[in-house]
């Protein structure tokens, strides 16, 4: 796994590799949207869930200070941003 983000995320699943690219919107957002973590969650399938997008793990990785993208500890709160372009949509108040 490419702890880095430097070119992309390499997964092993048990149906093959899977290799995962950053999106490279790292402008500064408007804002932030806090989300706390459950059990079983990982970036990818947050960053499909808010953005419609898996790629937007990237910047939630960053601004949240996550190392491992397919690990978070239950509880850990997420800074999802706010861009013009791109919003999580509303899922949680």
């Amino acid at each position: 796994m490419d702890y880095q983000y430097t070119n992309s995320v390499t997964v092993q699943l048990i149906t093959g590799t899977l290799f995962l690219e950053p999106s490279r919107n790292l402008k500064r957002p408007l804002s932030f949207k806090h989300y706390d973590a459950h059990e079983d969650e990982n970036l990818f399938m947050l960053a499909n869930r808010f953005y419609g997008e898996t790629s937007m793990w990237y910047p939630i990785a960053k601004f949240s200070s996550v190392i491992d993208p397919t690990n978070i500890p239950v509880g850990t709160t997420l800074l999802l941003p706010v861009y013009n372009d791109k919003s999580p949509e509303d899922l949680f108040v």
